[in-house]
Order: structure tokens, then sequence, then C-alpha cells
């Protein structure tokens, strides 16, 4: 009972602990505005202020250490963040009766206090985020914590390379060398084999029986869903990366190619490869100067419903959105034709692309990235697109692949992605296609969920019985 007190009245430290910052703090501000003729009259608030300032950080100290007889956090930062607090305390303490004796160094104390809130609310970020929580934004810009591509993925050790990297940018705030929720760390081969207090979360060889998979694949309004939703989420292939690698006996020590691959890991683990993720627009950008377009023929194409922009600071390449255009019409077509040097990524919109329209786009030299929201010229149209020899990126919603569409994207020699939607791909020229392009990356859709036992199913009259 005693326990569940302590434990309760303890989860009340975040939110006691904003009274003294920010109590204090004012307080502060008070002391030093009050030095001056001007604000002379405030101050008989500086003790006031630095009463209550110094009883709620007392209880805040309080609510703290009852908090701290958890075992989640780094016990060498708890205990730095404590005795800050406690001294934070003790500090308000002799300023508000320096205050009210308006002794010669108050100042001097009362500056002291910023310092210490200052160190003491870092220190309760650290734990409560995790190490390098300060920085985080520094990091994040710099790109120093993004996944890095593996340049041959088959070599790759797939814990150290592949799933590890996963877990330290989604998992380590919470489960890592500053911070342990729930008693777990995940960042070193025991510590994950440990488990948590409620015991493993992983059953290698048996990734629908590892509560780590379950956690990750339940709905983010969840509440047991990690990671918590306000946190980053893994994407759809990480989650789907770590649940193969557990389900491959969850090795320490083996290479990506000595696990079985099945077909759609194959397609992920081809993304992290350095030679085939291009998928990213900004590598898309032609990198030979360019002269801007025409102010008069970038107002037409605007008045005749396309959005243009640039596709990038300070440059003059652009990227064409004909969501709310005429495709139909010949005039947006020989608009885009005019500016043809600068044109770099196309998107066509819902609206029906005929042959005569693929092949007015097939004319656009420069073109990068192409996507055909609906393509109704199904038989041959594509085959219109084979002198686009600087595009990198092909989404196309409903096409006929048919052995002449093949012959065609062949000539594509700058190809890297390849998206269909909606198409009717005869096997043997996906084959086709696969062995013609190597080293394109080629989406085909129609992935299917796999369903856990713990999943949570919708009871209807039809499957109730």
């Amino acid at each position: 009972m005693l326990q569940f007190l302590a434990d309760f009245i303890g989860h009340f430290h975040p939110v006691v602990v904003h009274l003294p910052i920010g109590i204090l703090l004012i307080a502060v501000l008070v002391y030093f505005l009050a030095q001056s003729a001007k604000y002379h009259i405030l101050r008989p608030a500086v003790p006031l202020l630095l009463f209550w300032g110094m009883l709620s950080a007392v209880l805040a100290c309080l609510t703290g250490l009852l908090l701290s007889t958890t075992d989640e956090y780094d016990s060498g930062v708890v205990a730095n963040h404590q005795w800050l607090g406690i001294a934070t305390a003790v500090v308000s303490l002799a300023g508000y009766l320096m205050a009210r004796k308006n002794f010669k160094y108050t100042s001097w104390l009362v500056a002291a206090l910023v310092l210490m809130i200052t160190f003491t609310g870092h220190l309760g970020g650290t734990l409560t985020h995790g190490d390098g929580y300060l920085t985080a934004a520094f990091e994040n810009y710099s790109g120093s914590r993004e996944i890095k591509p593996i340049a041959n993925v088959q070599d790759a050790l797939v814990y150290e390379d592949v799933i590890q990297p996963i877990l330290a940018t989604k998992c380590y705030g919470c489960h890592g060398s500053r911070k342990q929720k729930g008693g777990l760390r995940l960042d070193g081969k025991d510590f994950i084999l440990k488990g948590g207090k409620d015991g493993e979360v992983i059953v290698a060889g048996d990734a629908a029986a590892s509560e780590l998979v379950n956690r990750l694949f339940l709905s983010n309004e969840n509440e047991d869903h990690m990671p918590p939703k306000e946190k980053p989420q893994p994407s759809a292939a990480q989650k789907d990366l770590i649940k193969w690698w557990i389900a491959s006996g969850a090795p320490f020590d083996k290479k990506v190619r000595d696990l079985e691959q099945p077909s759609d890991v194959t397609h992920v683990l081809a993304g992290l490869s350095k030679n085939a993720d291009h998928s990213n627009p900004s590598s898309s950008i032609p990198e030979t100067p360019v002269d801007a377009a025409q102010a008069e023929i970038l107002a037409d194409l605007k008045n005749h419903g396309v959005v243009v922009l640039p596709v990038g600071q300070n440059s003059n390449y652009l990227s064409a959105n004909l969501i709310n255009a005429d495709i139909s019409n010949d005039s947006v077509m020989n608009l885009l034709a005019a500016i043809d040097d600068q044109l770099a990524w196309l998107k066509t919109g819902p609206k029906a692309v005929g042959t005569a329209q693929l092949k007015r786009i097939g004319q656009l030299k420069v073109l990068t990235r192409l996507h055909i929201g609906n393509l109704k010229s199904s038989q041959d149209g594509l085959q219109h697109l084979s002198e686009l020899k600087n595009l990198q990126y092909l989404n196309v919603t409903r096409a006929t692949i048919t052995r002449e569409t093949v012959s065609a994207l062949k000539n594509l020699s700058s190809l890297k992605n390849l998206y269909f939607f909606q198409c009717a791909i005869p096997a043997e020229y996906y084959v086709d296609l696969r062995n013609s392009l190597p080293a394109v990356k080629i989406d085909t859709g129609g992935y299917v969920v796999p369903t856990f036992a713990s999943d949570t199913t919708e009871v209807t009259a039809d499957n109730k019985r």
C-alpha cells in the first residue's frame, strides 16, 4: 500500500516541477526590474515570489524523490538531478531570507538561481527524453541521426547494420542507457535478450509471440503501442525488418545474405542499399545550370490551372502539377513544351492521359520525374516515353504492360525507380521487366499486411458465427 501511494504521488512530479521553474524565474525578473527607480514599487513582491517558489521547489523535490524509487532511469543522472533540485530549493530559501533584509549580495544569489534552474531542468529533460535531448535539433538538422544507406546490403551484418540503427533512432530515447522505461534496455544484445520487468520481449524464431513485434504493430491510438504516438515512429518497412529479424532467429552475428529472405523483405532490403535508394526527390534535380523560364509563360500556365513551382531553393528547374488543368487542351501541352529546358518534374493528376499527350510528354528532354495518374492509352502509350534519357522516377497508374512496353522502358538509361499502381502486368512480362532493368527499384504494390493473433478483430454478423 505504501509503495502504491509513493508511486501515485511520485507521478505528480511532472505537474509540480513546473511551478518552481515559473515562479522562481518570475521572481528573478521582478527582482532585477525592482532595482530601477521606475519599477521600485515591485520590491515587496520579490520575497513573496521567492517564498512560494521555495515551497513549490520543496514539493517538487519530494515528488521527485518518490518517483526516483522506480528503476526506469539512469541512477547517475537521477542523483545529479536530485541534488541540484534540492540545492535550488535551499538557495531559493536563502534568497527569500536575504531579499527580506535586502542584503548586499542578494543579486548574486538570485542570478545563481537561473543557472541552477537551467541545469536542473536540463537533467530532467535528459531523464524524460533521453541523452542528447537538448542537441537533438542540431543533430536532426545536420542529418547525423539519419539512418545511413548501406553500400552492399547483402554483405551487411543484419543486427549491427540493419536492425540496430532502427532501434537507435526510434527506441533508445525510452529504452537506452539513460532511461529504461519498464526496466527495458534495447541498446545491446544482453539487454535485448534479458527483456524488461514483464519478461522477455523477443522470442527468437517466433515474431508473433514477441512482445516487441506486437507492440510495434498495434494501432498508434492503443496505449500499449510503442513507440508512443507522440514519438518518432518507425516506418512500415522498418517494422517489417524487425519482424523478419526476430522470425529469422534474432541473430546478432550473421550477415543479411545468411538469412532466408521472403520477396517482400528482399524489396525492403534493396531500399537500404546505397545504390538502390533513389526515391529522394532532391537527388533528381539536374546539375547543369539553366536560365529562368519566361515569366509570361509561367503566368499563362497558372491561368490554365497548372501549378508550377521551383524544385528547390535557388534553382531555375521547375515542377508542374496538372491536377487542375485540362490536359487534353493543346495550349497546356504547348506551354509545357515552351519550358522544356526548365521542366524537371511533371505530375499529370487524375485526368486521363492519352497517346497524344504521351507523345508530347516524351519530348520533354530534361524530365527526371514523371507521375502519370491515369493512363488511358494503355496498350502502346508508354512506348512514347522511350526518349526520356534523363528520367529517373516513373510512376504509372492504370497501364497494361506489354512486350513493347518492356522494350521501351529498357531505353530509359537513367531510370532508378519504377512504380505501377492498378496496372495489368502479366507474369512473363514482369519477369522480362525485372531481367531488363536489374538496377531499377520496381514496385507493383499489392501488399498484404499480416494479421497477428493479438490484433483487434471487428466482430460482425458475418464473422461472428
